[in-house]
């Protein structure tokens, strides 16, 4: 997978979400580790202390956990000041900002017009175990235009802000768009090569 290719489309292929789902469940962590402390403990003293500042107006460490708590849907936490079950809630609220991360992948895909292909042919987050039993150099190849890495005319053009109707393919006569789609099922200069390599 090159360089250039499309984030979003690489975490798709990589099966992974973006890394603020850590980031954001640390603080998390932590909040509840402090709820669990004798109340003699300076962590704790600290913590009271930002709790009630919080409660005043003041933004502090506090202000960002509640937020986060009350954004995800989990506000009755931040209103209890702890859980029964810390372990447990933490696989609920890391589940709950996959699932929105996973939301916000898919509205990209499908709504990007560099994605139009592969959001035909992925829509989750997740290694594509078939693509890994193909060789490495059939994997690169096909990787390469199911994520749009690839010198096609419709790339090509875009780059060179050529209207999409003129990026037509170059070795054949049917007038199509040069575009993923073209090269994986239509042109018939390629018919021989696709059928050597696709399953039947």
């Amino acid at each position: 997978m090159g360089q250039k290719t499309n984030n979003h489309i690489a975490r798709g292929e990589y099966g992974r979400h973006e890394l603020y789902i850590n980031y954001v469940c640390k603080p998390i962590i932590y909040f509840l580790h402090l709820q669990c402390m004798d109340n003699s403990r300076l962590p704790k003293l600290c913590y009271r202390m930002m709790f009630k500042m919080n409660e005043h107006g003041r933004i502090n460490w506090c202000s960002k956990v509640q937020r986060q708590l009350f954004s995800n849907e989990f506000g009755v936490v931040w209103e209890n000041q702890g859980v029964g079950d810390t372990k447990l809630f933490m696989n609920l609220f890391k589940q709950r900002l996959k699932d929105i991360n996973l939301q916000t992948w898919s509205d990209y895909i499908g709504n990007s017009s560099k994605c139009a292909f592969y959001s035909k042919v992925k829509d989750y987050v997740c290694i594509n175990e078939n693509i890994q039993k193909l060789s490495y150099n059939l994997r690169y190849e096909f990787l390469s235009i199911i994520c749009s890495n690839h010198k096609l005319a419709l790339k090509k053009g875009r780059h060179e802000n050529q209207p999409r109707e003129n990026r037509l393919c170059k070795i054949c006569n049917t007038n199509e768009i040069e575009d993923e789609f073209n090269v994986v099922l239509v042109c018939p200069i390629l018919a021989d090569i696709r059928r050597n390599i696709l399953p039947k």
